[in-house]
């Protein structure tokens, strides 16, 4: 079918229009760090296995970007009363700050860039997206999916849902920075 050439084409214009647009210069943090301190401003004290499950990474990749959180006073880690052998991971207050002041930009960011979607329209561009995520991991093999590494039981239960709090399926970042 001639449509199903079209899917990738149009995700890949997708793509290269959202990077040309000028959104990045504002920000005092790598997007990483935006992340994650978004994250945390819904899952505030999450071990870092849930945080690995949540965002999709590997667990190196994320213990070096706790660790550069830490460093930028974003963040402590203190250990679990539940599991002793877990670390939970805690916003400062200057990470809740910055949390929050991120989570008003990117509010204001997605509604800019979904601007031209009624409602419905944003919502089956979401169904659809997320139909296409799943399937192009089910062809991606267990062993080469980051979550795979991680483990995936705790996934939903942290974060509500098997696509993260974003509604959609994660990529990892690779390097934190």
């Amino acid at each position: 079918m001639e449509n199903r050439k079209e899917v990738i084409s149009s995700l890949f214009k997708l793509t290269r229009a959202m990077r040309r647009r000028p959104h990045r210069e504002d920000h005092a943090f790598p997007f990483p760090v935006e992340r994650m301190l978004s994250v945390l401003l819904d899952n505030d004290g999450a071990t870092s296995r849930e945080l690995c499950e949540i965002l999709d990474v590997r667990p190196s990749s994320l213990s070096e970007l706790i660790g550069k959180m830490e460093e930028l006073g974003l963040v402590t880690r203190r250990a679990s009363e539940e599991d002793k052998r877990a670390a939970q991971v805690l916003l400062t207050d200057g990470g809740r700050e910055a949390a929050s002041a991120i989570r008003e930009s990117m509010d204001k960011r997605a509604a800019e860039f979904s601007a031209c979607l009624t409602d419905e329209e944003a919502a089956q561009f979401c169904l659809l997206a997320d139909k296409l995520s799943a399937h192009l991991e089910s062809l991606t093999p267990e062993e080469d999916r980051p979550h795979g590494r991680c483990g995936r039981g705790r996934h939903e239960k942290a974060c509500g849902g098997p696509h993260g709090p974003f509604r959609r399926h994660h990529r990892p970042f690779g390097r934190p920075f």
